[in-house]
């Protein structure tokens, strides 16, 4: 009985260890303040820090018929990229009678674009870099919303690993 109850209070140890170590619940954004030079705020007035973001790849489909609709951001799982997302992306276009970009057509521009794709550091056509953290990855789409699509409000439709910073 007691090398069963060392066991278990051994194996709960290991747990919280394990937890401790990824910071779990985690906070999605740093707080401003702790010598980090801030760079601006975001459309929900919260501060841009100066973290080694990269911009992101990303593909635009229909032309919102409204500047105020905030637009469908979509960021794939592990091992993904924009591309699995297409077809639903001009699907969803389509189904919001935003239009479909016909094949060698301009695309829309991210900042009025209905659907918007991404892919997230390290995976697909973005910049590939040593630095690989659910903290730089969400401060990057932060970034994306920021310059690439105007900073104004948007859904957000994750997947998988994205379920872990958002």
């Amino acid at each position: 009985m007691a090398a069963a109850a060392a066991a278990a209070a051994a194996a709960a140890r290991r747990a919280a260890a394990r937890a401790g170590r990824a910071g779990w619940p985690r906070p999605l954004l740093r707080p401003a303040g702790r010598g980090l030079a801030t760079t601006g705020v975001d459309a929900f007035g919260l501060p841009l820090e100066a973290l080694d973001t990269v911009p992101l790849a990303l593909t635009a489909e229909g032309a919102s018929s409204r500047p105020d609709a905030p637009p469908l951001v979509i960021l794939h799982g592990l091992f993904g990229s924009k591309q699995n997302w297409r077809t639903l992306q001009r699907s969803f276009a389509a189904q919001l009678g935003a239009g479909v970009t016909e094949a060698g057509a301009e695309p829309p521009s991210p900042s009025t674009a209905a659907i918007v794709a991404l892919d997230l550091r390290n995976h697909g056509t973005s910049p590939h870099t040593a630095q690989h953290t659910y903290e730089l990855m969400a401060a990057d789409v932060r970034r994306c919303i920021h310059e690439q699509l105007g900073g104004r409000r948007v859904h957000l439709m994750g997947h998988s690993m994205v379920r872990a910073w958002t």
